[in-house]
C-alpha cells in the first residue's frame, strides 16, 4: 500500500502557497491603486516635510512599498525554507497532526500574516486621513485579531518544534539560521 503522507503534505503546502501568492498579488494591486490624492492627504499630516520631499515620496511610494513588501516576505519565508529544506531527513514522531505542516509552511503562514497585517495597516492609515472614512472595523479590533493570529502561529510553531524528540531538536538546531 503506497504512503500518501508525502502527497498530503505537498497538497497542504500547495494550498498555503496558493493562498499566500493570491493575497500578495491582491495586496500589491491594492497598494498600486492608491491614488496620488490619498497620498497627498497623508503627506499633509507632516507639515515639517517640504513640498519637494512630499512630491518625491508620493511619486516613489508605490514602487517602494511594493519592493519593501516583496523583500520582507522573502526575509520572513527564507529561514523557514532553509530549515525545511536542510532538515527534511529529520522526521518527527508519528501521530502528531502538525506533521502535515513543514517549516516552509510556517514561513509561508508568517509571510501571509505579515502581508495581511501590513495591508490592513495601510488601509487604516489612509482611511484615517480620508475625507470620507469607512469605519468597517476599529483599529483596536484589527490589532487584536492580528495579534491572536500571530500568537496562534507562534504556539503552533512551538508545538511543531516539540513534536521532535530531544535528539532531533538538537539536530534541527544545527540547521537553524542565527541572526
Amino acid at each position: 500500500m503506497p504512503d500518501n503522507t508525502y502527497r498530503q503534505v505537498r497538497g497542504f503546502t500547495r494550498k498555503i502557497f496558493t493562498a499566500f501568492v493570491a493575497v500578495s498579488v491582491i495586496t500589491l494591486i491594492y497598494f498600486n491603486t492608491t491614488t496620488r490624492a490619498e497620498l497627498w492627504l497623508l503627506s499633509e499630516q507632516f507639515p515639517e516635510i517640504g513640498d519637494d520631499w512630499k512630491m518625491t515620496i508620493i511619486r516613489s511610494y508605490k514602487m517602494a512599498i511594493s519592493v519593501w513588501l516583496f523583500f520582507m516576505d522573502i526575509i520572513l519565508v527564507g529561514p523557514f525554507a532553509y530549515l525545511g529544506y536542510f532538515s527534511e531527513h529529520i522526521k518527527p514522531r508519528k501521530g502528531n497532526p502538525l506533521n502535515n505542516l513543514g517549516f516552509f509552511d510556517f514561513g509561508l503562514l508568517l509571510a501571509l500574516w505579515f502581508t495581511l497585517t501590513f495591508a490592513a495597516g495601510h488601509w487604516f492609515i489612509l482611511d484615517a486621513v480620508s475625507s470620507q472614512p469607512q469605519n468597517v472595523v476599529s483599529v483596536e479590533s484589527a490589532a487584536i485579531i492580528s495579534l491572536c493570529l500571530f500568537l496562534a502561529w507562534a504556539v503552533l510553531l512551538v508545538l511543531k518544534i516539540y513534536s521532535y524528540s530531544r535528539a532531533q531538536r538538537a539536530e534541527l538546531k544545527k540547521y537553524a539560521i542565527r541572526f
